[in-house]
């Protein structure tokens, strides 16, 4: 990992005091397959062709089973998350409010709510082995959609400048409208 995201999780920590940070890899997260019927999900797991195919399933089958905030490790943290996630069971974020878009970037829900149960049941039938756009973002997007039980956030929180225009953003600048500023490296893009 990038000294710099490093550092953005040290701190993450410094700024949520009392929350536990977690980096999950691929030993801790595989056993969560056998915690139910994971047959279908596990084999789009196996047959993924990129790491962010990869990583949809891992961080939606560990806020599933264990709950808690995931966010990739590209975000740099401005303030507390707390006052996000207060009184809430389920939030997602705004990826391109333009287009609706939910991000699965950064998200919290509490173990085995019925918006990750919904999205882990249908993952499969949206899976494409080198897509994961479509059983990330646009599953996200489509089973966030009406629903009463998750709050969805604007971009502003996460993203002060959408994507492309995020190479413009300041690793100095404190986004006053974000709590974190995703800095979308996109190191999965084109690759294995």
């Amino acid at each position: 990992m990038p000294v710099k995201y490093r550092d953005w999780a040290r701190q993450f920590d410094v700024l949520n005091p009392g929350w536990e940070s977690r980096l999950w890899d691929e030993r801790e997260f595989i056993g969560l397959f056998s915690a139910g019927d994971y047959t279908l999900l596990k084999s789009c797991y196996e047959r993924a062709e990129t790491l962010a195919g990869k990583a949809d399933i891992a961080r939606l089958l560990i806020i599933h089973h264990v709950g808690g905030l995931y966010l990739d490790t590209d975000y740099r943290p401005l303030r507390a998350v707390e006052p996000l996630l207060h009184d809430s069971s389920c939030v997602l974020f705004k990826a391109n409010p333009a287009k609706g878009i939910v991000t699965n970037s950064i998200f919290a829900a509490v173990a085995g709510h019925q918006f990750t149960a919904t999205v882990l049941a249908r993952f499969h039938g949206a899976f494409h082995p080198t897509r994961p756009n479509l059983s990330g973002p646009h599953l996200f997007t489509e089973v966030a959609n009406g629903r009463g039980d998750v709050r969805i956030m604007e971009s502003r929180i996460h993203a002060p400048l959408p994507y492309p225009e995020s190479g413009k953003l300041s690793e100095l600048l404190d986004y006053p409208e974000s709590y974190l500023v995703h800095h979308f490296a996109a190191s999965w893009v084109g690759k294995k």
